[in-house]
C-alpha cells in the first residue's frame, strides 16, 4: 500500500472512529453502497475471541482486508457525491484534462494500477 493510500485512508478513519459519523456525504455514500459504518471499523483479534476460539488473529487480518476494501469503496462513492454536487451539469472540459493528465499517477497513488 501507498503512502498516499495509507494517508487517505488514514483521514476517512478519523472520520469514522466511533460510530459518530458526522458527514452527511459519507454516510450516503456508505448507504448507496450498502455498507454499514461499523463496518469501517478496526477489529482486533480480542474482538473475535467470543466469535470463534480458534484463530482470532486470521479472522482479524480477513476483517483488515475486507475493511480497506469497504474504506476504498466509500471513498470513491464520496467523492463521486461531491463531483455530482459541484458539477451538476457534467465537469467543464479543463477539469476533465487535468484529471487525464494526473490519472495514472493518482489511480497509481490510491493503490489501483493502471
Amino acid at each position: 500500500m501507498t503512502v498516499e493510500t495509507r494517508r487517505i485512508i488514514s483521514h476517512f478513519e478519523e472520520e469514522f472512529a466511533g460510530f459518530n459519523l458526522e458527514s452527511p456525504r459519507s454516510l450516503q455514500a456508505c448507504k448507496y453502497l450498502g455498507i454499514e459504518p461499523k463496518e469501517l471499523l478496526r477489529r482486533t483479534a480480542g474482538d473475535f475471541e467470543p466469535e470463534c476460539g480458534e484463530n482470532p488473529e486470521f479472522l482479524a487480518e480477513l476483517w483488515e482486508l475486507g475493511r480497506m476494501e469497504r474504506l476504498r469503496k466509500c471513498i470513491i462513492e464520496r467523492g463521486t457525491q461531491i463531483i455530482r454536487v459541484e458539477y451538476p451539469h457534467g465537469l467543464p472540459a479543463e477539469t476533465l484534462m487535468n484529471l487525464m493528465s494526473n490519472k495514472h499517477r493518482r489511480c497509481v497513488g490510491l493503490g489501483w494500477g493502471m
